[in-house]
């Protein structure tokens, strides 16, 4: 299988060294955003062809696929350009930065035909699904979820240390993952999230610190940090904190509540998350089926295929809205710094977001949209919803603050109250 990899950041060279433990596949291009970086990329790595072009990339003999390791500002039209182009894709998360352009995404994937995966790694990690395993067992529940997700960027640079074209925004990237984790694992999806951001950054333009609560119907929590200015080790912590026993993942690592390695051999094929993740999108491709979500890993094509009607908490058309009675709305308390709300808060005003699946093929009639190759979009557009509810609350002015005080005397969270979508 010959495949694209766009990108030549720390993300695509972690693909590069999954995908070389992989059988059967050959990176034949890389499309890259700086010509001097993509040309070291492409001859460290052995690659044949580079172009600053992703058509061009694209275009070249034979190319079956390809990983879409872009800034976020690029995802969504970038994958809908490739599956255009009759390629089958997998783009890191999130697949998009708004609503609009994720349905335009699920849109491009329903015309094509083609599998698409947006890369929910987390899913794959051996640490998460060995937690996911004993869940699904009964051997025990989640009762709090504490993540934090720590870095120092108060440059314009990558994990690599070299400038970046684009800001990465802890919001839409990096709490993503924490967004979907949180609700895959619980097997529900939050009916109850809040969120707040420290102060934006002079120059970068972006908030540098966030905090996002949520609850899921069964009663359990998640509390997740980010940070940009987290001078000290960085990385994203995962503490379990369950009704019997407490386990803290970092990436592929599990540690027990007394901080002893847990044993993870014979969790899945690899000890790598990504590996695992690429492998699984290989594996649908080559099997003509919808990604699995996680469960099993490395290409079994075992995946969980739950679809999100059997999730508590939200049903097929379910939308969050806007706060309920005795809640005012309110613009953003600075509208200069959060340009990259005003979409989110308009479709709030005016349409609230869709939160489950838009629907799956039902006989010879569809009355709803299917999700970006199915079960993978279906939750990224979950996660969109999510966020940008959340965001929407956390930015609240003043006297929004102080309605928020007044209504945390019931439970401490506001309620977002789903309804019926038509």
């Amino acid at each position: 299988m010959n495949i694209v990899i766009a990108g030549e950041g720390a993300i695509a060279r972690k693909h590069v060294a999954a995908l070389s433990r992989i059988d059967g596949v050959k990176i034949v291009s890389v499309a890259g955003g700086f010509e001097a970086d993509t040309r070291e990329f492409a001859a460290e790595f052995d690659i044949p062809h580079w172009s600053l072009d992703l058509a061009d990339s694209l275009d070249r003999p034979g190319v079956d696929a390809v990983i879409l390791a872009t800034p976020t500002p690029l995802h969504a039209s970038q994958a809908i350009a490739a599956l255009e182009a009759g390629k089958h894709t997998l783009v890191e998360i999130p697949m998009a930065d708004n609503l609009a352009d994720s349905e335009a995404l699920v849109e491009a994937q329903e015309r094509s035909g083609l599998v698409a995966m947006v890369g929910h790694t987390r899913r794959f990690n051996p640490s998460h699904q060995w937690v996911r395993a004993r869940i699904e067992a009964g051997e025990f529940a989640i009762q709090h979820f504490v993540v934090q997700t720590f870095f120092f960027r108060r440059e314009n640079k990558n994990a690599l240390g070299k400038p970046r074209s684009w800001t990465d925004h802890l919001l839409w990237h990096h709490a993503g993952h924490t967004v979907d984790l949180f609700q895959y694992q619980t097997g529900e999806i939050a009916n109850r999230v809040w969120a707040q951001q420290g102060p934006i950054h002079p120059d970068l333009g972006i908030a540098m610190d966030m905090s996002i609560g949520m609850k899921v119907p069964s009663g359990a929590i998640c509390t997740l940090s980010l940070s940009f200015n987290n001078d000290g080790p960085f990385g994203a912590f995962f503490r379990y904190i369950c009704d019997n026993g407490t386990y803290m993942a970092r990436y592929d690592d599990l540690l027990d509540g007394n901080d002893e390695p847990v044993d993870l051999s014979g969790v899945a094929v690899s000890s790598n998350g990504i590996e695992l993740q690429d492998r699984e999108f290989f594996s649908a491709i080559g099997q003509g089926r919808e990604p699995g979500l996680g469960d099993g890993g490395g290409g079994e094509g075992d995946g969980d295929q739950r679809k999100d009607e059997d999730l508590p908490g939200a049903q097929p058309g379910d939308a969050i809205q806007e706060p309920g009675e005795g809640l005012s709305a309110h613009q953003p308390h600075d509208s200069q710094h959060d340009n990259c709300f005003e979409d989110a808060d308009s479709q709030l005003r005016h349409e609230g977001l869709i939160v489950a699946s838009q629907g799956r093929k039902d006989g010879n009639h569809r009355d709803e949209r299917q999700v970006l190759n199915q079960q993978h979009a279906r939750e990224d557009s979950a996660v969109q919803a999510l966020e940008l509810a959340s965001i929407r609350e956390g930015l609240q002015d003043d006297h929004g603050a102080a309605q928020r005080d007044h209504h945390a005397k019931d439970d401490g969270l506001l309620r977002l109250p789903a309804q019926e979508h038509p």
